[in-house]
């Protein structure tokens, strides 16, 4: 059986917007401003737009990303500054080293792969596998936005248009 394909334009705040196409046997291809994302969710079983409705922001991003991860600038500060503050409570390290690994760490840009890399492998005497572990990694903010912004207003209009259709299937009756 051919699929059969519905389209759909959304339009948010500060003149973002996006284009969505899904079809009856699970594919959603989207071209927005936020990028292109699309996924094919296989058969879901039933209503493909009733299954959408369902779907979490988290399950959305991880599927939109299709498993691409950025650097964490802020999120790999905060894990090398756990690093020292770890080090020195379980005493691995002392006062004097704790100040010295937390003054390094304070100096290092952390959005320069220079500065990074030359505080890992010359600035801190901390154990390297420890060290390694702070590098984090996030869902691309572009998908992010994406979910926040125009996902919203999408499920919006999936939700209007199955109410209206279930009133005209059953009037009289509201899910």
């Amino acid at each position: 059986m051919i699929p059969t394909t519905r389209f759909y334009q959304v339009r948010g705040e500060h003149r973002t917007w996006a284009r969505i196409w899904i079809t009856s046997d699970g594919c959603i291809s989207i071209f927005s401003d936020y990028g292109v994302f699309g996924y094919w969710f296989g058969a879901p079983g039933g209503e493909f737009r009733k299954f959408l409705t369902g779907c979490g922001d988290d399950y959305l991003r991880d599927k939109f990303s299709d498993g691409e991860r950025e650097f964490d600038q802020s999120g790999t500060e905060r894990a090398a500054k756990d690093l020292v503050l770890r080090a020195r409570r379980d005493q691995d390290i002392d006062r004097e080293e704790a100040r010295e690994e937390w003054d390094a760490v304070l100096g290092v840009d952390w959005g320069c792969e220079y500065s990074r890399s030359k505080w890992y492998f010359e600035e801190t005497k901390l154990v390297d596998w420890a060290a390694s572990e702070i590098l984090q990694r996030r869902i691309p903010m572009h998908v992010q936005m994406f979910v926040k912004e125009l996902w919203p207003l999408f499920m919006a209009e999936l939700e209007a248009e199955l109410a209206a259709e279930a009133a005209l299937t059953h009037p009289g009756f509201t899910d």
